[in-house]
């Protein structure tokens, strides 16, 4: 880690984080192949929140990985977000960047309506695509609070 350049990013990232230039880091993050999880590490409360729709609890190959990349750098503490119970079997992406987006900002982004899911879904491929025109090669993005969203 320390000395490998494909983990110069994370450890950039983690240094941002040291020195108070990044306090949040809000991402979703893939489970077993087959499920998307929300996680927003608050580096300045020291709080790693942890979201599922299917309310499982926390992956432990995640959890470990993220609390060892944590130790190198600020410590934090575990909890969980207060979640909307998924219904079906696919839409855990939806609902892991819907629970980030509201955590980020919730007036602008109320909590995902299981009744409108579909319509969800459609949105999210459209800022997707969006995103993939514009931004084609890896790029993170500074937004207000000092939080940064990969």
């Amino acid at each position: 880690y320390n000395g490998a350049s494909r983990y110069q990013k994370l450890r950039e990232l983690g240094e941002d984080s040291a020195n108070g230039r990044v306090n949040e880091l809000a991402t979703v993050a893939n489970v077993d192949g087959d499920h998307w999880i929300a996680l927003i590490v608050n580096f300045e409360l020291r709080v790693v929140h942890y979201y599922d729709s299917l309310e499982r609890p926390i992956n432990a190959e995640l959890q470990e990985a993220y609390s060892w990349w944590i130790h190198q750098h600020p410590r934090n503490c575990w909890s969980s977000l207060p979640s909307l119970h998924q219904h079906d079997g696919h839409n855990c992406g939806l609902y892991a960047a819907n629970r980030v987006a509201y955590y980020i900002d919730p007036n602008r982004y109320p909590l995902l309506d299981p009744m409108g899911c579909p319509e969800e879904r459609l949105l999210m491929l459209g800022r997707i695509l969006d995103r993939h025109e514009s931004e084609v090669s890896y790029k993170h993005e500074q937004v207000s609070r000092n939080l940064l969203i990969i």
